[in-house]
């Protein structure tokens, strides 16, 4: 296939002064607990929240003598899936042994979930990496040839729950987007009511992304969230009016191993950049896709232009794996106050 050439205004954005990027990916920070111990607490499960964004367990302590009750977060859903997990593998009544990491305030009975192990002997992981990534480049995985497929973002599971949760400190800011920042606070993100990230956040999403090549466009359904989104060909007279948080997405140029997509028809939304730096009707987005390692790595190089808040363009560099394609499950909607638990142990 022969490579179209870029337009102009797509090259000078990518040939500008730039400035990396930390983009901010998974739901909530978990920097209130202290990754490097564990506790065990043994007792009788009292509640199961199946819910999404979090799994939540309720347990009342009975190997201390005190009886204490305590709350421990999981992983998604479909994240508890991939690691055997099933609705009913744990029960109201249920006799369990967990291992997790403790609050960082140790008054507080909040604790990450590690691994739960029943009086069957039977041991359940929450957060841990899971070997697709790891199988990704052995057979019987096929690469891709033209960007179709699943991917996952490449990225480290401790970065996963502590990483980018604060804004960047080296970005170009306006004035108006500097006051932004100063006033930021963490759990005022969108995402904590359930609300779409939309681009560029939902690029640096933690689950999978299945790739459909269709010919004319390139149809993008993102796991455990309510982005779907279409790459355009560069032919289409008119793109279809879309959701204001995806913007606008036209394939700038395509080869056999890169493709350049400009997204554009944005509405202002709060923060639309990053965590903490909202973005305006101005804003444009270019990514710069490029099929590596044979077709089973896929390397994203990302530009963004928003004179309401930046006043130069940002870039940031971002790999996916290819893994294996699996149907992304149906699982429970985006709860509220699954969402915002965090902060009735947070704030007290």
């Amino acid at each position: 296939m022969q490579k179209q050439p870029v337009q102009h205004a797509v090259v000078a954005l990518l040939v500008a002064v730039s400035f990396f990027a930390s983009f901010s990916y998974a739901h909530h920070s978990r920097s209130a607990f202290n990754l490097d111990e564990t506790i065990t607490i043994d007792g009788t499960v009292t509640e199961v929240g199946w819910t999404n964004p979090h799994y939540y367990l309720a347990v009342r302590d009975e190997s201390s003598g005190q009886l204490q009750n305590w709350t421990f977060e999981g992983h998604s859903i479909p994240g508890l899936v991939r690691n055997g997990w099933r609705r009913s593998t744990l029960t109201v009544g249920s006799r369990v042994s967990l291992v997790a990491h403790p609050n960082s305030d140790p008054k507080v009975r909040f604790a990450l979930l590690n691994h739960v192990t029943r009086s069957d002997g039977k041991t359940f992981y929450s957060f841990r990496p899971t070997d697709e990534i790891l199988q990704a480049t052995k057979p019987p995985l096929l690469p891709s040839i033209d960007f179709s497929g699943t991917w996952r973002i490449i990225r480290s599971l401790r970065s996963n729950l502590v990483g980018g949760f604060e804004p960047p400190s080296d970005w170009p800011l306006t004035a108006g987007a500097s006051e932004e920042v100063a006033r930021f606070d963490v759990n005022d993100d969108p995402s904590l009511n359930c609300e779409a990230r939309g681009v560029p956040r939902m690029l640096s999403w933690p689950y999978s992304q299945k790739w459909v090549n269709r010919g004319d466009d390139i149809f993008i359904t993102l796991e455990h969230a309510i982005e779907q989104r279409t790459l355009f060909n560069e032919n289409i007279a008119a793109i279809p009016k879309s959701d204001h948080d995806l913007g606008q997405s036209r394939i700038m140029s395509r080869s056999d191993n890169e493709l350049v997509v400009e997204t554009r028809g944005f509405l202002p939304k709060f923060w639309g950049l990053t965590r903490g730096l909202s973005s305006g009707a101005d804003k444009v987005v270019i990514e710069k896709y490029e099929l590596v390692e044979n077709g089973y790595r896929l390397k994203l190089t990302l530009t963004l232009v928003d004179p309401m808040s930046l006043t130069g363009t940002v870039t940031d560099t971002l790999h996916y794996a290819k893994v294996r394609d699996f149907d992304f499950a149906k699982e429970p909607s985006c709860d509220v106050r699954a969402a915002r638990r965090h902060l009735e142990f947070e704030r007290g």
